[in-house]
């Protein structure tokens, strides 16, 4: 085989993935979260000015001060 030969096929195309924060399941269910990642979005949304926000800092914002406020009420510390 020559160095000028294409051997394009042989490479394995690799998909990106793109990690998942919050998960809906098919009925409506609340299939999976990653709480670490939930986190930085909403200190995100903290730092970042309001014009600048975007609906996912705000989610994850609103979901974090839920997950507090539930935490206090269970007599967990968060």
């Amino acid at each position: 085989m020559s160095d000028e030969e294409d051997v394009s096929y042989l490479d394995i195309p690799t998909k990106e993935v793109e990690k998942v924060w919050c998960k809906i399941g098919e009925a409506g269910n609340l299939e999976f979260v990653d709480w670490s990642m939930v986190h930085d979005i909403a200190q995100k949304f903290d730092t970042t000015k309001p014009e600048n926000r975007t609906e996912q800092m705000l989610i994850a914002k609103l979901m974090w001060l839920v997950r507090e406020d539930a935490r206090k009420e269970f007599g967990h510390d968060s």
